[in-house]
């Protein structure tokens, strides 16, 4: 399949890749089209695979949400169009019947971050790293200031008001990710997985995760919505056309600049 998300099959994975390298992967409209859709097909009962898997491409897991088309949407219905697809595929994710997992051999910042805590079980190649710098650019992140308070409790708050970036071994000790692996090793340790996995009865993870998340959704919902007035805002619309012209609130693990 060509587009934005490819589709490839390993053993009892569907794997559903990120597949815009030259822009790190950002998502954009027709990405979480792309993979709302991708999910549907993938989650389904029909599908012959058990275990669905989001990975990136060209050593990027995903930079999260493209600023470029973010700062180009000038109306509300824009907007809604944009953050909908966006709550559609974190919404196809968590209500997949089938276990879900990421691999993640590269970066994962903002959007591509907080997609980590939507699946059931995430494996990273030592020198991975994530962060959540949408605050930075005067907007919010809203899987994490939700979904991910179950998670982490306040220290989701401190992660998203620092922005600070995340090694896979500290993300792993935060409980974000829940295998660190060598690099070169990550598809092996996710198939090891995956057999495991494709052994549950098929919606039983979905079930888990209605009742682990009801009392959060809807206030996923209320933040998704937060961001799209404040994506229309100046103080975001400043920010990004600041990151545009090249500024930069991420700082890689050693201390070199990043990408926000």
């Amino acid at each position: 399949m060509s587009g934005p998300i490819s589709v490839e099959e390993r053993g009892p994975l569907r794997i559903l890749r990120f597949n815009r390298p030259q822009v790190r992967n950002a998502l954009d409209l027709e990405t979480w089209r792309g993979l709302r859709v991708a999910l549907e097909g993938a989650c389904s009962r029909s599908d012959p695979k058990s275990v669905v898997a989001l990975a990136g491409s060209g050593g990027f897991f995903s930079a999260g949400d493209d600023i470029r088309a973010m700062r180009a949407l000038s109306t509300p219905g824009e907007a809604a169009r944009f953050f909908g697809e966006l709550l559609s595929a974190f919404e196809a994710l968590l209500s997949c019947g089938k276990p879900t997992m990421a691999v993640v051999e590269g970066p994962a910042t903002g959007g591509g971050a907080e997609l980590l805590l939507a699946v059931d079980y995430t494996i990273a190649a030592r020198g991975a790293w994530l962060s959540y710098p949408e605050a930075y650019l005067a907007l919010i992140p809203p899987g994490l200031a939700t979904l991910g308070f179950v998670m982490l409790g306040r220290r989701a708050w401190r992660l998203a008001a620092t922005g600070e970036t995340l090694t896979a071994e500290e993300a792993a000790r935060l409980g974000i990710i829940d295998e660190v692996v060598e690099p070169g090793d990550a598809w092996r340790r996710a198939l090891e997985v995956a057999e495991r996995l494709s052994q549950l009865p098929y919606g039983i993870m979905a079930s888990v995760r209605r009742a682990s998340l009801r009392a959060f959704m809807e206030a996923f919902r209320g933040a998704v919505a937060d961001l799209e007035s404040l994506v229309l805002g100046r103080p975001a619309r400043e920010r990004m056309d600041a990151f545009i012209g090249g500024a930069r609130w991420v700082v890689k693990p050693g201390g070199r600049g990043g990408s926000s």
